[in-house]
Formats: C-alpha cells, sequence, structure tokens
C-alpha cells in the first residue's frame, strides 16, 4: 500500500540492500503494480542491490508484463532452487534487534521502532496465549494487515510462539461480497477472530444477514483493537456475530508497546462496551495532568505508564537520542 516515496522513505532510513515484492496484487478488483511501485522506489534510493520477485499473478513472460532488468531483479523461484532446505538458526542475544517497523507518529517522518528479539517474543506470546485464551488447536483469522503492530504481534510472532494455526487473506473484506470473512471463518473452522471497529463498522451497514447465513459456531473469543470502539458497534459485534457466546476481547496498545496493554480477558474481565477495561499484567498506568502531576478517580488528561514491560521499543532506529 505505500507509495514509490513513502517505500523509498523506509529503505533508506533504514540502510535496506534487498527488497522482496510482487509483480503486483489485487484489491478487489483493482490492480496494485507493486514492481511498478517499487522500480520507481529504487529511482529515489541508490543503495539497493536487488529486488526479489514473486510471481504473485502467474505470469510467465515477466519481459511483456513487467519492467524486468536482470542486473537487479531476481527471481523468487529461480533463488530457492539453489536454496538448502535447512536453515542453520543463528543465535542472537535476548537484546539483539528482531525487527524495524515504521510508524507515521503525530508529525514529521515515519520513524523506525526496534524491538528485540527476547523482550518482544516474551511478551508477544504471553499476550496472544492470554488475551485471546489460547488452547492447543485453536485456529486464529486476524483482519490485521501484516505491516501493522498487530499483524506483526497476532498473526506471526505471538501466534507462531505458541503454535498456533493461522488464516491470512488478501483483498477487501467485502469483496466478492460482504459475508466473505464469515465465509472464511466457516471454511477453516476459525476460533478466535481478531479485527478493527472501523471494520466492524462498514459491515454492519450491510445488516445482520449476510453474517447469519453463515454458522460461525466454531468461534470462542472475539479481538477487536486498532481505535477504541463505540458501544453500538462492540454490542453488533458481540450479539450477531458472537451469538451472546463469545466473549468480546477489546485491547489497546501501539507500535511501541508491541502488546496489549489494557485489554480485557475472556471469562476473567466483566466486559464493558467501548472499554478496554484493564491493565494487563505487571502494566502500571497513570492519567497526568498538564504539569505532570498524577489525577486519582476518573479524569482526563495524559496515559502514561510507570514502569517498562518486555516488549517496550527499545530506541528508534538511528534517532536514539530522540527516543
Amino acid at each position: 500500500g505505500f507509495s514509490a516515496e513513502a517505500l523509498a522513505d523506509r529503505i533508506i532510513d533504514a540502510n535496506c540492500v534487498v527488497l522482496v515484492t510482487s509483480d503486483g496484487a489485487f484489491r478487489a478488483n483493482k490492480f496494485i503494480p507493486l514492481k511498478s511501485i517499487a522500480d520507481s522506489a529504487l529511482d529515489i534510493c541508490t543503495q539497493m542491490i536487488n529486488i526479489i520477485d514473486v510471481n504473485n499473478n502467474n505470469n510467465t513472460d515477466y519481459n511483456s508484463v513487467i519492467n524486468w532488468d536482470p542486473n537487479v531483479d531476481i527471481l523468487w523461484t529461480d533463488v530457492m532452487t539453489n536454496v538448502c532446505d535447512y536453515c542453520e538458526p543463528e543465535w542472537m542475544e535476548a537484546e539483539d534487534p528482531l525487527f524495524v517497523l515504521y510508524t507515521s507518529g503525530s508529525t514529521g517522518k515515519p520513524k523506525g521502532i526496534v524491538h528485540t528479539i527476547g523482550g518482544y517474543l516474551l511478551y508477544s506470546y504471553l499476550t496472544f496465549k492470554t488475551v485471546f485464551n489460547y488452547t492447543d488447536g485453536d485456529v486464529f483469522f486476524s483482519t490485521a494487515d501484516l505491516g501493522w503492530i498487530t499483524g506483526h504481534t497476532f498473526s506471526v510472532y505471538g501466534a507462531l510462539a505458541n503454535g498456533c494455526s493461522i488464516v491470512l487473506f488478501e483483498g477487501i473484506p467485502t469483496h466478492p461480497n460482504p459475508g466473505h470473512l464469515w465465509h472464511i471463518i466457516d471454511k477453516w473452522r476459525v476460533n478466535i477472530f481478531n479485527t478493527a471497529p472501523t471494520l466492524i463498522r462498514s459491515l454492519m451497514k450491510f445488516g445482520d444477514q449476510y453474517v447469519k447465513q453463515h454458522n460461525r459456531n466454531t468461534l470462542k473469543v472475539l479481538g477487536t483493537a486498532g481505535e477504541p470502539i463505540n458501544p453500538e458497534a462492540w454490542l453488533w459485534f458481540w450479539d450477531v456475530v458472537g451469538d451472546r457466546r463469545c466473549p468480546v476481547v477489546d485491547n489497546y496498545w501501539q507500535t511501541e508497546t508491541s502488546g496489549p496493554m489494557i485489554t480485557s480477558i475472556p471469562g476473567a474481565t466483566p466486559m464493558k462496551p467501548g472499554s478496554a477495561t484493564l491493565p494487563f499484567f505487571g502494566v502500571i498506568p497513570a492519567i497526568l495532568d498538564s504539569e505532570g502531576r498524577e489525577l486519582e478517580g476518573p479524569a482526563v488528561g495524559q496515559l502514561v505508564f510507570k514502569k517498562p514491560w518486555p516488549g517496550i521499543a527499545r530506541t528508534i532506529d538511528g534517532k536514539h537520542d530522540r527516543y
């Protein structure tokens, strides 16, 4: 979804030398020319060595479909023919960097948030297992983009660290019809479904019939994150999608925290529509006024956390003083 300029900004900032992309992808009926965007980004940043292209749309003649430069481009399938099935693990220290994920923050250029091996994996493992009441054999499905921290923590690291089976999809939730997500849930017998309030509100507009056409009887937990959810959307999610039998987990967090900071826990936390409820284990929040004084009881102010947790971001890539 990045423009060439946004992609180049991240490549330059992180000192990347290899880009993995695809010839293109479809969003509903709209074709997104990913390779062309990547080529334009490379015109901006000159330190790149090559692009490894994944033939996503089954094009056999690359030269006729996309701009192909044998000095820069390498086909994924060609690379994989020479790769051994076994990859020797690279042993890392707990505080070594695991990944850099960019966040727009509030102003200026995106900032590369650095998470580390041990702390992030511990926090993603624990929050996934606890927040969704994960048990062996559960199937997890999230609509979060993998380039978003929720996609990282819940659809990749946290899920895989727990040995969870994951359902991923590309496209948009309303194509080919507004019942597409519920079809996926039935087809793959999904137990845990996680999405964003914006998507819940958009699907509400199509009415209940697209939901009711599908059983959804394998669902046991519903999750929502990304922004505050209004009580009306929460109640529709609980009543229509979950048939009033699936706890709704509302969780608050961000790229810098790596996992939920304030969240309900299925079967343990009283649910309140529109509220993320209580802090996660070991998390100590407070509310400060504009002078930095802590406010007691119900109050409006700046949300802060009194002490660090395992998954806290360690730095901003290349800008530690700013961090």
